[in-house]
């Protein structure tokens, strides 16, 4: 696989969320030199709310859903968890055989792997596999974009705090999935599932930390950051396992 060599001056981070849905985001979305997606979140049929323009892809090892013909030629795909799941880096290769002329696969190094476990214990004080909690395709995404964009503004990703002040309010866990899979039931559910899950809210939570530390903003919504408090995680997965201890 080639190296990765992909610099920005201002990045577009496009969250899969459906609070994009209705916020007419897109033509601010491309005015970014960069733009850069998550797994095969599509674009046709949305661009007014999500753009068109795509830098690079960022996603999972599992990369079923990749249809090497929804993506355009010149496609730069970055993905995570590979190295350390033979299987999964040789339907890699062989997609890559698949793809349009131009485009590129990029596996996460495996000290990249490292860091971001590395990461999650550091900022949670809990270490990854010990609490059976999955990393998200959004914080491989954020640790990419804050290493090759000198800005980052990350667009419809909720902060930790949105699903317990927005009450019943709900919108779809994906702007192009189902209508009935939905983000704060997808997020509480998660949370605090002892037999593994992404811990969404407590991401979130380290998220406004970085966007103190870094130059990274939130829209649609945007972020309202306690600058006080950051030093403490108070979310669901971080209280249900200090009373585990």
């Amino acid at each position: 696989m080639a190296p990765f060599t992909l610099r920005c001056s201002s990045c577009a981070v496009v969250s899969s969320s459906g609070t994009l849905l209705g916020q007419g985001a897109g033509q601010e979305i491309d005015r970014h030199s960069c733009v850069i997606r998550m797994n095969m979140a599509p674009v046709e049929g949305y661009q007014n709310d999500v753009g068109e323009r795509t830098s690079l892809r960022v996603m999972n090892f599992f990369m079923f859903n990749v249809n090497p013909y929804e993506l355009p030629p010149n496609s730069q795909i970055m993905v995570w968890g590979l190295l350390p799941r033979k299987s999964h880096l040789e339907n890699a290769q062989t997609l890559m055989r698949s793809l349009s002329a131009g485009s590129t696969i990029y596996g996460q190094t495996m000290q990249g792997e490292i860091e971001a476990d590395q990461l999650f214990a550091e900022e949670t004080g809990r270490k990854r596999e010990m609490t059976n909690s999955w990393l998200s395709t959004g914080w491989f995404t954020l640790m990419i974009a804050l290493e090759i964009c000198q800005e980052t503004h990350v667009y419809g990703m909720v902060p930790s705090y949105y699903c317990t002040m927005n009450g019943t309010a709900d919108v779809p866990y994906h702007y192009y999935d189902s209508p009935w899979n939905k983000q704060c039931a997808t997020y509480k559910d998660s949370e605090t599932n002892s037999k593994g899950a992404h811990r969404f809210m407590t991401e979130k939570a380290v998220f406004a930390r970085w966007a103190v530390k870094y130059n990274l903003s939130f829209h649609h919504p945007e972020w309202t950051i306690d600058r006080e408090n950051l030093t403490r995680l108070d979310t669901p997965f971080v209280r249900s396992t200090l009373r585990r201890k």
